[in-house]
Formats: structure tokens, sequence, C-alpha cells
């Protein structure tokens, strides 16, 4: 697996199909998948999180070019997952010596009573929201994962010059068509989650990018 967890700046950071998103949590889950072909990169944003009232949670399915993730009312001990694909290098002259990266970035939180919350970290959410990141090779059926992190921990590892986490990277293959990933998100809220941590959000932007070695 290439190296997780890493906060770094993409040399290619142009937007292409920027995707706006929501997130809710359910009992029943319909959950679609949103499909992106990365030449650059390409950003899933607007993912959001939050917490309800603790009660009935929902979880709407998906569409194209819309929220992947659409998740409210998260309860403690809660979890839910939906599914992006990404395709690298299906539009670039050839792949020798780049590597695609899965980058998360544009981390938020907001407070019970809706307002912005500085530092990520510090959220009563996002301190016992975890997130784990599984991705799969469609050709070849290889899965890597990023591990358990809490938002609060990925938003730390986000601090810098471009507040980007690099959560996954991988040398592309010279047969283009061993380039496509299915990468699940899977988000679970602790079942010891605080009250002061009901109706509070957090939020972020899933992205993928080819990063050339040679530039």
């Amino acid at each position: 697996m290439g190296k997780a967890m890493h906060a770094g700046r993409a040399k290619r950071w142009s937007k292409l199909a920027a995707v706006p998103v929501g997130v809710l949590a359910s009992g029943a889950m319909v959950l679609g998948a949103t499909h992106a072909t990365v030449t650059a990169s390409t950003w899933n944003e607007g993912n959001t999180i939050a917490s309800g009232k603790w009660s009935k949670a929902e979880v709407n399915s998906n569409k194209a070019d819309q929220a992947f993730i659409n998740v409210s009312a998260l309860e403690p001990g809660q979890s839910g997952s939906a599914v992006v694909e990404y395709t690298f290098a299906s539009d670039i002259g050839g792949v020798e010596g780049q590597e695609g990266m899965l980058m998360l970035k544009d981390m938020t939180a907001k407070d019970a009573g809706g307002n912005p919350v500085g530092n990520v970290k510090d959220s009563d959410l996002a301190q016992y929201l975890k997130l784990q990141f599984t991705i799969k090779n469609l050709s070849t059926g290889k899965v890597d994962d990023t591990g358990i992190n809490s938002v609060a921990r990925l938003a730390q590892e986000g601090e810098g010059e471009d507040a980007s986490v690099q959560l996954w990277r991988k040398l592309l293959d010279e047969d283009k068509t061993k380039n496509k990933y299915e990468v699940t998100v899977q988000w679970t809220l602790d079942a010891n989650a605080p009250v002061k941590a009901q109706k509070s959000t957090v939020g972020f932007s899933l992205g993928a990018t080819v990063d050339d070695l040679k530039g």
C-alpha cells in the first residue's frame, strides 16, 4: 500500500468534476456509486456527516454528479458506508512515472448551534467520528485500506500550508485498464460519544489526483 496519512501537496491541483456532497446516517441503507474520471485531479466536495437527536436516522442513495454521501442524525454506535470509483490516467498520453493519490481536504466542523468550530480537531463530533477508506483495484482485486482514524486526527494531519491529507498513493500501471479503483468510505460514531456531540456536523472533500514524479 502506498504511504498513508501524510499531508502533502499534489503537483497537479486543478479541479475537475467538483461534486457537492452531504452526509446522513440510517438503519436501512441504499447506497450507489459516483463515477469520476481522473486526468489531473477530481474532487467530491462538501461531504458532511451530522449527528442528530440520536433517534431514527436516514440514508439516501446517491446519483451521478451529485453527493455520494448524504448522512444526518447519526447516533452513537452507528456505522455506514458509501462508494465512489476513480479511474486514473484515462485521458493522458502515458502513465510512466505517475502515481495516483487519494486525498482529503477542506475539513470543517460546526457545533450544535450551527456555528463553525475554528479548529476541526477540537470539534466534539470530530473526536468521536471515525473514518476508514478502502481502495480496491477493480482489475486485480487487490485491496488497500487507510486504517481507522478519527476525523480529529485526520484534521490534525491536514494542518499546514495546503491543509490536505494524503490517504493513499500508488504507482499507476502502464496498462491503463488497470487504473480503475473503487473507494469505500466507512464512518462510525463511537458508542461512547457524549451528548454534547449531538446535532454537530463535520465536512470534508474527498478527491483523486495524479502526481507526475518526473515533473
